[in-house]
């Protein structure tokens, strides 16, 4: 059974907050720190920003090593996340669904020629058989245009059939779903595919630094380094193109409150988020005759693995201009982790980082709270073992302390007017419902 210790006050004070964001434990805090330092001194990464995700929430953000060559990362520095844009995507095209706009098996042609037999489900979970880079011609320089990205999609192959029978991972394709939905947006909302963007996710998920766009002309973004390791500071425009699917830039910060609208179901609806995260399947024998090798474990617009109790939410990004990008969620745990660097072909790397983070955030051993708790707002946290020294001062709200061998209250642990505190001993076996 468990045991609550239960405080109960009233204040109505509230806290303002900064981007940079610190709102786990001391001990944790500084797990991570030393999981980053270690990773990027073995895999040579110039910078990464880190963004954590724990109950829902944004919790910690930090940035570590340079944006560029001589200048120190900071939380405000901006890296193009690549391809988790086709994320943001798929999130439209499904709150295009939700809207009654078109269906999910509803065939493409109504709005562009020459694709039969494709639907907007095939876009979203790249079985539409439409090549990637190697089947593909090049981009246009500039900002997006439907009708020029359209036109650069025309240049790729078919490369599967029948579609629907395989998956091949596909840029162009998730661009030719970007420019359909400027299409559908123009002709019911009278909005573009970033007018929408706006209204859907950039508002009223708060993102003020996850922006569209298509150079490096932008304050305070990262200069990147190629695989081999040398900075790449020469001008570029040439990812407006493909802004559907890899044209967006972000912080770390405001990428892991995308992340965390994502879970909270901020811009769709639940039904639609689940749908978004359950593996398409496949029909019939595919035939491929391109390049691009049949991949599976898609969802709509996002990769899809774990249990159906424990699922992992997932989509990585490479820009050649020099970054790599994660974007991976624990659903049913409300977790999640972002990273950012600015340097090529480190996907690897960043998923090291992850895999080394996973246990510290989802079932630690120990917590140690140290310092003064001084955020509003409800927080669940969970360890084997739990020590908190430090006051709850000031705000308003309620912090829950689950600890499976003990939670223990040190002298000089106490909590002011406005904070419910309770501690549960059945520490994190399961999943915890937000309280």
């Amino acid at each position: 059974m468990k045991q609550i210790l239960l405080i109960t006050c009233m204040l109505l004070t509230f806290s303002a907050y900064a981007q940079t964001v610190r709102k786990l434990d001391n001990l944790t805090m500084s797990e991570i720190d030393a999981v980053n330092a270690s990773k990027m001194s073995q895999s040579n990464l110039p910078g990464v920003s880190v963004g954590i995700i724990y109950n829902g929430k944004v919790v910690y953000t930090k940035a570590y090593g340079s944006s560029a060559p001589g200048v120190n990362a900071t939380v405000s520095t901006k890296y193009p996340i690549a391809s988790i844009s086709k994320t943001i995507t798929g999130v439209m095209a499904m709150r295009m669904v939700q809207n009654g706009d078109f269906a999910l098996d509803d065939p493409i042609n109504d709005y562009v020629a020459g694709y039969n037999g494709v639907t907007f489900r095939h876009l979203l979970s790249h079985q539409s058989g439409i090549g990637h880079y190697a089947d593909c011609g090049g981009g246009y320089n500039g900002a997006f245009n439907a009708a020029s990205s359209i036109l650069t999609v025309y240049s790729c192959s078919k490369c599967m059939s029948p579609p629907g029978s395989g998956t091949i991972y596909t840029t162009y394709g998730t661009t030719l779903l970007g420019a359909i939905i400027d299409i559908v947006g123009r002709a019911k909302y009278n909005r573009s595919y970033i007018q929408l963007y706006n209204d859907w996710i950039k508002t009223p998920g708060g993102l003020n630094d996850l922006t569209a766009e298509h150079d490096n002309l932008i304050s305070g973004i990262a200069v990147g380094y190629s695989t081999a390791g040398a900075a790449q500071t020469g001008y570029w425009n040439d990812i407006g193109w493909k802004l559907p699917a890899g044209g967006f830039v972000s912080t770390g910060h405001d990428l892991a409150e995308y992340g965390a609208g994502l879970m909270n179901h901020t811009f769709i609806s639940s039904s639609n988020s689940t749908l978004m995260w359950q593996r398409q399947s496949t029909s019939g024998t595919p035939v491929n005759s391109c390049n691009d090798a049949l991949s599976g474990n898609y969802g709509l617009a996002f990769s899809v693995g774990g249990s159906a109790t424990d699922r992992r939410i997932s989509h990585n990004g490479l820009n050649s201009h020099g970054f790599s990008s994660l974007l991976y969620l624990f659903p049913d745990k409300n977790t999640g982790i972002v990273l950012l660097t600015n340097r090529d072909e480190k996907t690897a790397a960043l998923s090291e980082i992850r895999q080394a983070l996973e246990n510290t955030l989802l079932c630690p051993a120990n917590r140690d709270f140290t310092s003064i708790i001084n955020w509003t707002g409800n927080w669940i946290y969970e360890a084997d073992n739990i020590k908190a020294s430090n006051t709850f001062s000031p705000g308003v709200g309620a912090i829950v302390f689950d600890g499976a061998a003990g939670v223990i209250l040190k002298p000089g642990f106490h909590a002011q007017s406005g904070i419910v505190f309770r501690a549960i001993s059945d520490g994190c076996s399961g999943s915890v419902n937000p309280y």
